[in-house]
């Protein structure tokens, strides 16, 4: 077996189980939170030995992100200049988006070297999660997945939101596709290039935005800058005539966007599947 072929299963299975033991986990598990996860996931991806593609990647994406909000503002001035930019959920979802590249570039940026470690051998198979005496992921790695994983859940919901309540409305125009589809893609895009662990149970933390963002509505009809119906910023959420409506729309949104975080747990599963596949593969063609 090559060292890329080690480096595909160590990484693979750092993200899911131990070695010879099964994948499933009681509820409630995270892997980061439990300290059972190499930190090293959460810096490089699984399919390069060479990481530097990688920060460029994550630079990239930082830059233009932040241009994206830059030109996003300017859109709102012209487009709903009675509106706060940061008061609507496709704007937070930005910043949540453009955080997340600008800590994932500053973590490789520091744990940066052209090559991985390759892990020590033990009883004959790789050591892939961190043992008993390991010492526990440190506490950036974890706040940095709860990141990701609102992140990556929030994009979903935006994108789905957008398309079932808003778009029979505003339309697709290359503005909307970029601001309410693109996140998604770049989403799914990396789910699968990197290592980041992702668990049923971690739907609480976007579960906490939900109703963060749910608080901060209500605050911005009570008091925002503009007079009546002026504060409503979706109809669904029309606290004044249709307080009913928005419990019910509030509710639907906490249901479905779970099943969206199920969504991220699959394509966190699935690129597991391909690193296994893949690693598989390759130790199959070394033995020829």
């Amino acid at each position: 077996m090559s060292a890329n072929s080690h480096m595909w299963t160590m990484q693979r299975r750092n993200v899911t189980a131990a070695s010879g033991h099964s994948k499933r986990h009681p509820v409630g598990f995270s892997p980061a939170r439990d300290n059972l996860v190499d930190p090293s996931v959460f810096y490089t991806s699984p399919w390069l030995s060479n990481q530097t593609p990688y920060l460029i990647y994550r630079v990239l994406m930082a830059c233009s992100l932040l241009y994206l909000i830059r030109w996003d503002i300017q859109v709102i001035n012209v487009v709903a200049p009675d509106k706060l930019w940061i008061s609507f959920a496709t704007s937070w979802g930005i910043v949540l988006l453009t955080v997340h590249f600008i800590s994932g570039t500053t973590l490789c940026a520091y744990h940066h070297s052209t090559k991985k470690p390759r892990k020590p051998r033990i009883d004959g198979k790789l050591q892939h999660r961190l043992n008993q005496t390991s010492p526990p992921v440190p506490w950036h790695f974890k706040a940095y997945q709860t990141l990701a994983i609102i992140t990556y859940t929030s994009a979903f919901v935006i994108t789905v939101g957008y398309t079932i309540l808003l778009s029979s409305i505003h339309g697709w125009g290359t503005k909307d596709f970029i601001l309410h589809a693109m996140n998604s893609v770049i989403v799914v895009i990396d789910i699968i290039v990197s290592g980041m662990p992702a668990c049923l149970a971690d739907y609480i933390y976007f579960a906490g935005l939900i109703t963060v963002y749910v608080a901060f509505t209500i605050v911005y009809w009570l008091v925002g800058p503009n007079a009546g119906d002026g504060n409503i910023l979706y109809w669904f959420l029309d606290y004044g005539k249709a307080p009913g409506q928005a419990v019910v729309a509030i509710n639907l949104i906490f249901l479905f966007s779970l099943g969206l975080h199920c969504l991220v747990v699959g394509i966190s599963n699935a690129r597991d599947g391909m690193l296994k596949f893949v690693s598989k593969k390759e130790g199959a063609s070394q033995m020829y």
